[in-house]
């Protein structure tokens, strides 16, 4: 039974380690490693803790880069927490069968073996977890004395310097003290141990000012004064309870009960749901200690109530975003899981041993959507836009965490090109060009101040953007130069094409389930038909505009970008009168968004400048009909009409 944990542990991180990324991934990945490597500041909360353990790792382990080194303390530590998870559960009574079967399914679902692959912070945020849990099943009813107390408040104190929502796990640990607290019991000592003990885990925050001190490459939101430490631990820049900058527009919130029961459903199986609900009904027979309560308010609270409480959209990528969350709730689920085996194990022991197998089965044959082991993507990306940069040149990315964190690691962990100069226009991640006051100026002010900075550094010839807007200085066109841009006057030189000397190495089954993969990867042939665009082949570019939509269907920047290239081709192509490449673009732009007025005309013009009455008459009515009080393009579409004869 000693062993037991250990056994866990080494099978899991067996497991963990043959699916594991061999360098950055998509999300914050980049990021994180770059600031365990160079102990930077990381985007808000500033995660202090996962810093400072990810630069002590990684310094004892000196193999690999940065970004493979802190994928395998990923590994280590969701492997550490199922089994510490597992001696929970076997300390809140539960037999080996039924505890070993509730962490196969939790560790063998896909979203934990994705988790478990690549740099993020939810390792690190899982484990004191069930660090927490394990000490409420090991002292179930001495929870209010000072030792207990102090290790569970140490637990969350830790890993609250970690990720702000182990906050939720509070009201389940003091349900659990109050249900089973002694009678006579005095409160203040325990509370009080809790409590200094929690304090000092959270002092790792005061990492923060110190590093920012030291100008460390990385340096959000420059927390060295009292205001701006509060609104880096407060995430003042995303907006408190929000998971991303950008999103749709916000449901009922009650819809996000439903959200949540059916992406569990579809995560950890039908078999382990149905083992919760008979858990959840046979949790009193059960002869333990840990009340009903404890891993109940564990998963509605990290789990609904989480979703309750901030109410994100329901677009692809606030979702996508959202799942990592969902981990923590099913570590309470686990605990009904295993209480549903252990009752059905009663019942029919075999049948219970059987439905071990169930997520040995499901993790086999989803081994190609969650194993990172060949994902090469968010490195050739950013190593594909360092080999688009000429020497001593200036790149200023217009937003996209994974141009900023790609080459983050790649500049700063890995010291590729120091050559270069990279900044962010928002003024956040990389050390600001445009002055330290540049985040409180007003929105003018900041146009202002970027103007100021990025127009000499245009005229010099040594400015890139990153961007996917058509225009971001004033006199220059935005020339697309791999998959970049670069200000250029009319007529001015452009550096070579670097498509040939590209890699893009990515695989079909991440691409199909995890959308981050398919945000990134549609870029390529969205710059692809800009470059084409510039050399007046239109069709071709509409080719690559089609394969875009096919790789990000659910990309929501996607739609407005290719429309707006599709208008311009449209353009272009009446200018040069390619009345076939005109009619293919705008009828694609109707066809994107059939409720574009402006299409719908010009693809009645390019009908009419062909005499071809029918379509024009067609298309104009439709036009007509997004602006009926528009007479002019009414009496259009009626003369359309009359010379299609009947």
């Amino acid at each position: 039974m000693r062993l037991e944990p250990l056994l866990l542990f080494l099978a899991f991180l067996l497991l963990d380690v043959s699916g594991m990324a061999p360098g950055i991934t998509f999300g914050d990945s980049g990021e994180l490693a770059a600031a365990g490597a160079n102990l930077s500041v990381a985007h808000a909360p500033g995660y202090p803790l996962h810093a400072l353990l990810a630069k002590a790792f990684g310094s004892a382990f000196p193999w690999g880069g940065w970004a493979y080194r802190t994928n395998l303390l990923t590994a280590v530590l969701t492997a550490a927490c199922l089994a510490v998870l597992a001696s929970a559960l076997r300390l809140a009574g539960l037999s080996r069968l039924s505890r070993i079967g509730a962490v196969l399914f939790l560790g063998l679902c896909g979203l934990w073996r994705h988790s478990s692959s690549v740099t993020e912070v939810f390792g690190l945020h899982l484990l004191a977890l069930s660090a927490a849990a394990w000490v409420v099943c090991r002292f179930p009813d001495r929870l209010w004395e000072p030792r207990p107390a102090a290790a569970v408040g140490l637990c969350l104190g830790l890993g609250l310097a970690n990720h702000h929502t182990l906050v939720l796990a509070l009201p389940a640990v003091l349900w659990q003290a109050w249900q089973r607290r002694p009678s006579g019991t005095k409160l203040w000592p325990g509370l009080a141990a809790g409590l200094i003990l929690g304090c000092c885990g959270m002092a790792c925050y005061l990492y923060l000012p110190i590093r920012s001190l030291a100008d460390p490459p990385l340096d959000w939101g420059d927390p060295t004064t009292i205001e701006r430490f509060i609104a880096v631990l407060l995430r003042k820049d995303y907006g408190s309870f929000a998971l991303t900058v950008d999103g749709g527009a916000s449901a009922s919130r009650w819809s996000q009960v439903p959200r949540y029961l059916g992406f569990t459903f579809k995560e950890l199986g039908a078999p382990a749901s149905a083992l919760a609900l008979i858990g959840l009904a046979g949790w009193r027979r059960l002869a333990t200690p840990v009340t009903l309560g404890f891993p109940v308010l564990l998963a509605v609270l990290a789990g609904p109530f989480f979703l309750f409480l901030g109410n994100p959209p329901f677009d692809s990528q606030t979702s996508y975003a959202l799942e990592r969350f969902f981990l923590a709730s099913w570590v309470g689920a686990a605990f009904l899981v295993a209480c549903g085996l252990q009752t059905l194990s009663e019942l029919s022991p075999r049948a219970a041993a059987a439905l071990l197998a169930v997520p040995l089965v499901s993790a086999g044959l989803g081994l190609r959507s969650w194993s990172m082991r060949w994902d090469l993507a968010a490195y050739d990306y950013g190593r594909n836009i360092l080999k688009t940069l000429p020497e001593k040149a200036s790149l200023f990315m217009d937003g996209g965490d994974d141009t900023f964190y790609s080459l983050a690691y790649l500049t700063q962990a890995q010291a590729m090109r120091p050559d270069l100069r990279l900044a962010d226009r928002g003024g956040l991640v990389f050390r600001s060009p445009y002055g330290p006051d540049f985040r409180g100026l007003s929105r003018a002010d900041k146009e202002g101040r970027r103007l100021a900075v990025e127009t000499p550094l245009a005229e010099a010839g040594a400015l890139f953007y990153s961007t996917l807007k058509d225009a971001l200085l004033p006199g220059y066109a935005l020339a697309p130069v791999g998959l970049l841009r670069k200000p250029a006057r009319s007529g001015g030189l452009l550096p070579p094409d670097p498509w040939d000397f590209y890699s893009l190495r990515y695989s079909e089954p991440l691409l199909e389930r995890h959308y981050r993969h398919r945000a990134l990867v549609a870029l390529y042939p969205v710059m692809t038909a800009a470059r084409l665009a510039a050399q007046g082949k239109t069709l071709q570019a509409m080719s690559e505009l089609s394969l875009a939509r096919s790789l990000g269907p659910d990309v929501p920047w996607l739609k407005p970008v290719v429309g707006r290239q599709l208008e311009v081709l449209g353009f272009d192509a009446v200018q040069r009168k390619d009345w076939v490449s005109a009619e293919a673009a705008y009828a694609a732009v109707c066809e994107l968004d059939p409720g574009h007025l402006k299409a719908w005309r010009n693809l009645g013009a390019v009908y009419w400048n062909q005499a071809r009455w029918r379509p024009a008459a067609e298309a104009l009515a439709k036009a007509s009909g997004l602006a009926p009080e528009d007479r002019e393009l009414a009496g259009l579409a009626a003369s359309a009409a009359r010379r299609a004869g009947p």
